[in-house]
């Protein structure tokens, strides 16, 4: 009987979840200044607002340089004919040259108002930037946190496992020695069970928040490591 009851705890054992399966390889270092700086570079949220701010300051200096647009120059060089200008130097009758500038009047009048549009233009792209900065930063942080309380709960996992299979020993010793029912042997098992389960359900999360936080830093030397979990450091 004894020898049928240890049967069924071995075929209960070969059923349980391999854990070693889904367990994170050996985590990395990623420090929440590192995320957030790589976001900097790489955000595309961050990376566009930067883009118009730049694209509006282009356009700012193209207004201020209004009167490089609207400029015309005229060069007039005389010549021996009628009522061409000449210079005399040492009794010698000399060409001389007269250059004249137009200036268009409507971009004159125009122009004060165009720089001032392009400068609020400016300003306002800016604000949005900073904004777009704050809400990013937020964003990476509360991920960073969630993938940081992920990866502590998997590590408690780890330690509900080996505290499961130190009860499961236990068990099966004392029911060896007669000192206890197989129930008791079973109930251990059946935890042993739930604890690989929680465990492996603590590394989804992770796998979930690490995805979540690269996504938002958007660097793409980061995907490589969607299946590894990086192990955030300790924030001081």
């Amino acid at each position: 009987m004894k020898t049928s009851l240890m049967t069924l705890c071995s075929i209960l054992a070969l059923n349980l979840p391999a854990w070693g399966a889904t367990r994170p390889p050996a985590p990395e270092e990623l420090s929440l200044d590192e995320a957030l700086q790589r976001a900097q570079k790489h955000n595309p949220v961050l990376a566009g607002a930067r883009a118009r701010v730049e694209q509006a300051r282009l356009e700012l200096e193209t207004q201020r340089m209004w009167w490089a647009r609207t400029m015309r120059a005229n060069m007039n060089v005389g010549t021996m004919g009628f009522g061409a200008p000449m210079l005399m130097t040492e009794g010698t009758l000399l060409p001389m040259a007269a250059v004249g500038v137009n200036i268009n009047l409507g971009d004159v009048l125009t122009a004060p108002h165009n720089v001032a549009r392009a400068e609020q233009a400016v300003r306002l792209l800016e604000a949005e930037e900073r904004r777009a900065q704050l809400e990013v930063s937020n964003l990476i942080t509360q991920a960073y946190y969630d993938y940081s309380a992920a990866q502590r709960l998997a590590t408690l996992s780890d330690d509900t496992i080996n505290t499961a299979d130190t009860d499961v020993r236990v068990a099966e010793r004392q029911f060896s020695r007669g000192l206890s029912a197989v129930n008791q042997v079973t109930q251990a098992r059946l935890g042993a069970q739930r604890a690989r389960g929680d465990a492996t359900l603590a590394a989804v999360q992770v796998h979930k928040a690490w995805s979540q936080l690269i996504t938002l830093v958007g660097d793409p030397s980061l995907q490589s490591h969607t299946s590894t979990a990086l192990k955030p450091t300790q924030e001081r």
